[in-house]
């Protein structure tokens, strides 16, 4: 993990950049440890690399998505008209993790709305 802090405005703002490329942003009062000095445009970079991570993660939930839909299809059509217990709960799982992965998809795009604007803020 790399810390660094920003200043913007009158405010400065811990960054941390993890190891695992993913960032996160401190407000003023949340203090931290061992942190250095990074340019606002280091900054601007930073988060705009995290979004390029985030849509890269959109595609794969979109693909994921479509994925269980063609699954759910499939099992629908080889089992049409069962009316076993257990072809019940398989398609009421697949639609569970479509709902989910929905969920999921609006999270990041919420994430990604909010860290597009504080970008904008810099």
């Amino acid at each position: 993990m790399h810390l660094s802090d920003a200043g913007v405005g009158n405010s400065t703002y811990a960054v941390a950049l993890l190891s695992r490329g993913g960032l996160f942003i401190a407000p003023p009062y949340v203090k931290m440890s061992f942190v250095s000095n990074i340019s606002v445009e280091e900054l601007k970079t930073a988060i705009s690399t995290a979004m390029q991570q985030v849509r890269d993660g959109q595609g794969a939930i979109t693909a994921a998505t479509e994925r269980l839909d063609q699954a759910q299809q499939a099992l629908g059509s080889v089992l049409k008209g069962s009316a076993h217990p257990s072809v019940t709960n398989a398609q009421a799982a697949l639609s569970q993790a479509n709902q989910q992965l929905a969920q999921c998809l609006a999270a990041t795009q919420a994430a990604s709305e909010q860290a597009e604007r504080y970008a904008a803020t810099l």
